[in-house]
């Protein structure tokens, strides 16, 4: 689906996955294969309606995507 959209418009704005529950291994494990597979979002997302731990979980995923930030702009210096 993420090759689709970008082959309909190469600027579209993807975001991913909207989990409805913060799990911090859904978010590693989404991440690992967006990174493996070269489709990692624009926008990490996540559903919060009707989560009572939503602000928990979001910051959580911040540092997650901040850590996977850091090693995505370490990979790329490496191999430029």
């Amino acid at each position: 689906m993420f090759q689709y959209i970008r082959s309909l418009d190469p600027e579209a704005r993807i975001a991913g996955p909207n989990f409805s529950s913060y799990y911090s291994n859904h978010y590693r494990d989404f991440l690992q294969f967006a990174k493996e597979n070269n489709v990692i979002p624009d926008i990490v997302s996540k559903d919060a309606i009707g989560n009572t731990g939503a602000a928990v979980g979001v910051i959580a995923i911040a540092a997650i995507v901040l850590a996977a930030a850091g090693a995505l702009i370490m990979y790329r210096r490496r191999h430029a």
